[in-house]
């Protein structure tokens, strides 16, 4: 059993028994919301309007866009994306999609092969949110690091031009952003800017 996050799936064919038995597999199997899409282009309206997590798309066969559409939807979406197409258009579309981490698999399917590969995408989109959150609790760290800088030559520059105490340019810089209702790094910067 894969972890039970709850993911947003579009899933994309032009084949209605392929959607109905693919949505009813991934809702009890990902207890996962899924949207179905007849079309590359209704697809395409689909990822505009909502986030999904995971993009299956399954290929009737000689479509080219596919290479395309999934190229476009990896660079501009934060999206997990499984490509179904057949054995004869398989090795075009694994040579030109792998390479950006798109998972390509080849028609007829067995469904150990399906398990594996769908665990393997989910253990991917899991293993981005933990980069990409670790990289916004560094960013917000530096950040913060940069304001207690700006905040302590405010401090430095109103002790020395308003012969403030410590505790008076602190008390002086949080009064003036409560009572304009601005974060504090606006006064901070207000007061750099008059005094330096």
């Amino acid at each position: 059993m894969l972890k039970e996050t709850k993911y947003n799936i579009l899933i994309v064919s032009s084949s209605e028994k392929f959607l109905q038995s693919i949505s009813k597999f991934l809702i009890s199997y990902l207890h996962s919301s899924c949207t179905v899409a007849t079309s590359l282009n209704q697809a395409s309206r689909l990822l505009l309007e909502r986030n999904y997590q995971i993009l299956i798309v399954s290929s009737p066969g000689g479509d080219q866009n596919i290479i395309d559409f999934a190229l476009n939807a990896n660079d501009n979406y934060n999206i997990g994306i499984l490509l179904l197409v057949s054995s004869y258009e398989y090795m075009e579309v694994f040579d030109k999609t792998n390479e950006y981490g798109i998972l390509t698999l080849a028609k007829p399917i067995e469904n150990n092969i399906f398990l594996q590969s769908l665990s393997l995408l989910v253990a991917t989109i899991e293993k981005m949110n933990v980069v990409k959150n670790k990289s916004k609790t560094e960013l917000s760290f530096k950040e913060k690091m940069a304001e207690i800088k700006l905040a302590n030559e405010a401090k430095l520059l109103l002790i020395k031009h308003k012969n403030f105490s410590e505790t008076e340019a602190h008390k002086y810089i949080e009064k003036r952003a409560m009572d304009r209702r601005v974060p504090k790094i606006y006064i901070i910067k207000e007061i750099i800017l008059q005094y330096r």
